[in-house]
């Protein structure tokens, strides 16, 4: 069987693998280049597309066959950026519009025109811009058009309810909250049209689109999610209708399910085992908390920490240490470090020797945690105990009180951190079964199998 041609369009360069998202696209491109041709367009907003990433990506034995990288770092295409994102609060979403950058489409056109391929795979719902402009009716839809690719598009997390939460806990009056809810009514509306075009049926979600032929394709499309968590979320959103959507969203079988001639299902994060070594116990007093800290919720989450739990914490164990680790901490992050017992270390080469090996726990009490949080199953992997919130908690498959502890009161909080550093035994107890639910559950290879499944011709 030949190798299927994918056009993978995502929002960041996926190397190096040093955030959330770009894990999580690495290993989809990773995992994708073992049984297909990949050809990739992205974007570079920071300035980041380095040597190294080129060498991993298209050198000799990169991981795929064409590669472009649309720089944006300038100031000037910072301000057209800024311009499209603006006016795409009045039409399509400001995500969408900062994200379609005409350089890019224009190459996503020409690959199109210059190539076949059998997918075109979308790494989170604000690149639908380019899809929809770049890509077009050039997107297989409906059974006879079999020449044109099928579309994959890999929301991750439902955005919609990522921008509602985030708005939710600003005040009313806040400019910022009037910005965020207004974004997530707008991508909703790019969730229910990729849905749309996906099923095969672009002209509205609210028509039901008759079954595919018995000797036909059965998969038009296909819309993932990280968790079954956000693919509550997705159905809340979509409200797809039908005797067996809703007998599935009853039954909590939401694994993958088929309306019309789309597919939506779960396909969940990993954790690279290999690379994240169970750690001895470092018997310290020591918690980290590990983010990029320009993210809203991760700098809500780690002053939350510093401000509110902490003092409760150092009253109890006075040579207690917060280690602050991450990317881009800003000056309200920065000045948590004038607190007592808080170290910001910012940004470090290797996580596991900077941030995990001399603490006890780990901590990641965010308030708004859409999908699964990596921070989270790194630090389970790493043998760290993790306390976390019920929202942080929600998307990971594991057990609470056995395999990870949730704590969002902030003297719960505080009083867990301190039994963590004084009890050796439950300690270690925590850290093994979250290791063990982490080698159980959380491989690459297991997660991202439907990858194959679906794009090289078996089912799921």
């Amino acid at each position: 069987m030949s190798r299927p041609r994918v056009l993978m369009l995502t929002h960041r360069v996926p190397w190096p693998p040093d955030r959330g998202d770009r894990v999580r696209s690495w290993h989809v491109l990773r995992e994708m280049s073992g049984w297909a041709e990949v050809w990739l367009a992205s974007v570079d907003r920071e300035g980041e597309y380095s040597a190294e990433a080129r060498e991993v990506l298209e050198g000799a034995g990169g991981v795929c066959e064409r590669v472009h990288v649309e720089g944006v770092s300038g100031g000037w295409q910072r301000g057209r950026a800024a311009v499209r994102g603006a006016l795409g609060l009045w039409k399509g979403s400001a995500t969408a519009g900062v994200l379609r950058e005409p350089g890019l489409v224009r190459v996503v056109r020409g690959w199109l025109e210059e190539a076949r391929f059998d997918w075109v795979y979308v790494f989170c719902s604000g690149m639908w811009g380019v899809v929809a402009q770049g890509v077009g009716d050039r997107v297989w839809g409906v059974g006879e058009q079999d020449a044109l690719p099928k579309l994959w598009v890999d929301l991750v997390d439902v955005d919609s309810a990522k921008w509602r939460g985030l708005a939710s806990w600003l005040p009313w009056w806040h400019p910022q909250q009037w910005l965020y809810a207004i974004e997530s009514a707008r991508i909703e509306q790019v969730e229910r049209e990729i849905w749309a075009y996906v099923r095969g049926n672009p002209r509205g979600i609210w028509s039901e689109v008759k079954a595919p032929p018995a000797d036909g394709p059965v998969i038009g499309g296909t819309v993932s999610v990280i968790s079954v968590d956000e693919l509550r979320r997705l159905v809340r959103v979509l409200r797809p209708g039908g005797a067996a959507f809703g007998r599935a969203l009853r039954e909590g079988k939401l694994g993958s399910h088929t309306l019309g001639w789309g597919r939506v299902l779960v396909m969940g994060n990993g954790v690279d085992v290999k690379a994240r070594p169970a750690l001895a116990d470092a018997g310290s007093k020591t918690v980290v908390f590990v983010g990029v800290l320009d993210y809203g919720p991760n700098v809500e989450a780690v002053r939350w920490l510093a401000e509110r739990v902490w003092p409760r914490v150092l009253a109890e164990e006075p040579g207690a240490v917060l280690r602050v680790v991450g990317r881009s901490p800003g000056k309200d992050v920065e000045r948590l470090g004038l607190l007592p017992g808080v170290e910001i270390i910012g940004p470090v080469e290797d996580v596991v020797e900077g941030a995990y090996r001399g603490a006890v726990a780990a901590s990641a009490p965010l308030r708004v945690a859409p999908g699964v949080q990596n921070k989270v199953l790194e630090a389970m992997a790493c043998g760290r105990a993790v306390v976390c919130s019920s929202a942080a908690a929600a998307g990971i498959e594991a057990a609470p009180g056995r395999e990870l502890l949730v704590a969002d009161d902030e003297a719960e909080h505080a009083a867990v951190l301190v039994r963590l550093m004084r009890d050796a035994g439950w300690r270690l107890e925590i850290a093994a079964a979250g290791r063990a639910r982490v080698e159980r559950s959380y491989g690459w290879s297991a997660r991202l199998a439907v990858l194959r499944e679906v794009m090289g011709g078996g089912s799921v």
